[in-house]
């Protein structure tokens, strides 16, 4: 069977970057034509990058031309004693139990006089067993799987969380002879967590077609659930009609604009409905909606762990609870497809209200208060030259109140050229406002709206080119600004207010030798805000890599220089400097009765930090550079015929503060029983920083055993042990999958 499917494609990507011996190109490569006029071939199955779920796969191309006297199959370096059958023009050659992996055929012509004419390489993946999905009577089809793990952790491989009580009270105490009062706490009865030494899922999925209808249903069960936690486990379900509506429910992931909502779980209801013409992906108009829970309420709990080092072998520690949190927001959208896409989002957030006696026992204890985020954002993408061109922007702003239980204040209570208590149902506007500050008024000053807007506001432009060339070349441009403003916040992506500032980026790539050789150079500045004084950031990189096919080494060389130096007014000046080097390459080559796959890498980085006064600039203090060293080497033996794998790798580490460590890995892979039997097992011996001036050595083993049970079930089970000095680690486990 063959597949184009993204999932496919993923995982031969995996694959070329563990190898490191197969380019990502996208057409078939002609190594070498002797006369333009003699016959030529081209590959009809597989096509570049194929992945096949059977370790049989016929090879068929297409042969342009006469037929030439002579005519060789190679496999993965090895000539193949098998007969080539070309009948109307049509060439074909039969492959059996081929291995899991990246696979090159070439195919070569060859004269009277044995000389080759020409060579054509095409390059596939096997992915085995595939999972078999049987059709009910009619249109109608069903599919899914079933997948449990179960890992036991020994020794210190154990969490050390001993048990969890629920703070119910807060009592104050008075003490005498420090004569100071003390909180304590006091709490519910106590829970021992299962996950302690157990991590145990089960999921559960089931997918469905029907014409134009699709849906599936997915499940996820786990030991490590607890309700003083966020949620672990997942449930989500979704139908979809074509391209026109679809809703889902449960655990969603909406994506709408990537600056105010981008992947963050909301638990609840997504809806999307689209105006399109036909079938066609490109939308005229289009909206979505999602609304749910993206937090639930947590109460404050003391949690008992394992500490030796206490008088009573363990701590207590009170965690602060969290307030339940709910999520809307809507996206109109108009174009979606490769040419033309607009979209306009408005989300908002709001923590919910505890009960009384949580909103006491947090407040007291932390000062927990409910926020309020109500961002609205833009963002457009034009596409020019059949794709070849994309430009983009975006933009967003926020508003922010980090307590909302405050309330809005009145008009009259600080200057305010308008009143927010008349919008407190829509938004809550009060001193915790982040930004709000800009919109004072009072003693003859106005508004700053510029300022608000720019400190409330995050915004990204810039555009990417890819632009073959029919000489092999491609040439790729990536430019882009961003702009973060330090009073940005959207509870959507919490996650991208942590930088805030302003920044350009520049990248350049050629892509060479069908796409043997590639050249990259990235040029960035950023400057940080940092509230008091600004931070420069100015960053150069460069990449060469050499990928010539397989048995021939290939290279690649890529490292950066980067600065920061203050900006304004900075408490004193200094510069960091920060400098990396990265040297590896990757060798396959016939070695006895199999091939040697060799692989290695340097890496160098150098960091500076040196400080400075801002009169004389003479060195207030100077900390020294410091300097890390690493290398990794890894040898992997494949015998012909066989299925038995040794393999080697080795470490060096030192990062110039330590004592240098050495590590080594030895092991060993092999497959029986017609390959359904799979075994992998390491064993490891190194070196650990016991102290600065002296290392400590460390031993382990790991195994891993895989059983495929006809074409639709299979069992794994791993084994794990290392011991460090005194600490020593054990987890084993068993996996068991299962597709229908």
């Amino acid at each position: 069977m063959r597949t184009t499917s993204s999932l496919s494609f993923c995982l031969l990507l995996c694959a070329v970057s563990l190898f490191a011996q197969v380019p990502a190109d996208s057409s078939v490569v002609a190594e070498s034509t002797v006369d333009s006029n003699a016959s030529s071939v081209s590959f009809v199955m597989p096509a570049e990058g194929d992945v096949f779920y059977s370790s049989d796969v016929k090879i068929v191309a297409h042969v342009q031309g006469p037929v030439p006297p002579a005519m060789l199959a190679v496999l993965d370096g090895f000539a193949l004693d098998k007969p080539i059958q070309v009948e109307n023009g049509i060439l074909t050659v039969e492959l059996y139990d081929l291995a899991q992996g990246v696979h090159e055929f070439k195919l070569l012509f060859l004269d009277d006089h044995k000389h080759i004419t020409l060579s054509q390489i095409v390059r596939f993946f096997i992915r085995v067993p595939e999972p078999r999905r049987d059709a009910t009577k009619g249109k109608f089809r069903q599919f899914g799987s079933v997948k449990a793990q179960a890992e036991w952790k020994g020794e210190d491989a154990a969490s050390r969380i001993m048990q969890q009580s629920e703070v119910l009270d807060i009592i104050t105490f008075y003490d005498p002879v420090a004569d100071e009062y003390f909180d304590s706490a006091l709490t519910g009865k106590a829970e021992k967590p299962i996950s302690k030494n157990l991590n145990a899922g089960t999921q559960v999925t089931y997918n469905f077609k029907d014409g134009r209808w699709e849906g599936y249903v997915s499940g996820l069960l786990s030991t490590d659930e607890s309700r003083f936690r966020q949620p672990v486990d997942r449930f989500s379900g979704s139908v979809t009609f074509g391209p026109w509506a679809s809703i889902k429910g449960g655990d969603v992931y909406p994506s709408y604009n990537s600056m105010v909502l981008n992947g963050t779980r909301v638990r609840g209801t997504e809806v999307s409905a689209a105006v399109v013409t036909g079938d066609s992906a490109i939308h005229w108009a289009y909206v979505k909606a999602t609304t749910g829970e993206t937090r639930r309420e947590v109460p404050a709990y003391v949690v008992r762990t394992e500490a030796p080092s206490e008088s009573l072998g363990y701590r207590d520690d009170i965690i602060p609870g969290t307030l339940a949190q709910k999520l809307s927001a809507v996206r109109l959208g108009f174009g979606g497809g490769p040419t033309f896409d607009l979209g306009i989002t408005v989300m908002k957030a709001s923590d919910l209200r505890g009960d009384s006696l949580y909103e006491f026992i947090n407040g007291d204890l932390y000062g927990v208060r409910p926020v309020e985020n109500l961002v609205t954002g833009v963002d457009s993408r034009l596409g020019l030259w059949d794709g070849r061109i994309q430009i983009y922007g975006q933009w967003a702003i926020s508003l922010y109140t980090q307590d909302r239980s405050l309330g809005a204040f009145n008009a009259d209570t600080a200057g305010k050229s308008f009143n927010p208590k008349k919008y407190e149902d829509i938004f809550t506007i009060n001193p915790t406002t982040s930004g709000w500050e800009y919109l004072l008024t009072g003693g003859g000053t106005k508004p700053d709206y510029k300022g608000f807007v720019d400190a409330n506001s995050t915004y990204s432009m810039g555009f990417s080119t890819s632009i073959p060339f029919s000489s092999g070349l491609v040439y790729e441009t990536d430019a882009s600004y961003t702009h973060l403003g330090a009073e940005y916040h959207s509870e959507g992506n919490p996650f991208l207010g942590s930088n805030p500032g302003n920044g350009w980026d520049l990248q350049q790539r050629l892509a060479l030798l069908e796409n043997r050789l590639n050249l990259g150079l990235e040029g960035s500045n950023f400057e940080q805000d940092l509230g008091i004084y600004e931070q420069l950031q100015r960053s150069f990189k460069g990449e060469v890599r050499f990928s010539p096919g397989a048995y021939q080494p290939a290279v690649w060389l890529n490292g950066g220089v980067t600065a920061q130096i203050p900006r304004g007014n900075s408490p004193f000046q200094y510069t960091q400097d920060f400098d990396e080097l990265n040297v590896g390459g990757f060798h396959q080559f016939k070695l006895g009765q199999g091939s040697l796959h060799l692989s290695t890498q340097y890496g160098y980085t150098y960091s500076k930090l040196t400080l400075e006064t801002d009169t004389s600039s003479a060195a207030l203090q100077n900390s020294p550079a410091t300097q890390t060293h690493n290398v990794n080497t890894t040898f992997q033996y494949k015998f012909r015929g066989s299925n038995f794998q040794p393999k080697l790798s080795y470490t060096y580490s030192n990062n110039g503060v330590q004592k240098p460590t050495n590590n080594l890995i030895l092991g060993i892979q092999d497959a029986f029983l017609e390959k359904r039997f799979r075994m992998d097992v390491n064993f490891l011996m190194g070196q650990y920083p016991k102290s600065v001036t002296k290392n400590d050595l460390s031993f382990g083993e790991n195994l891993t055993l895989s059983y495929a049970i006809g074409d639709k079930q299979s069992v794994r089970c791993n084994e794990r042990w290392s011991k460090y000095g005194t600490r020593t680690s054990i987890t084993s486990g068993a996996y068991y999958e299962m597709f229908f």
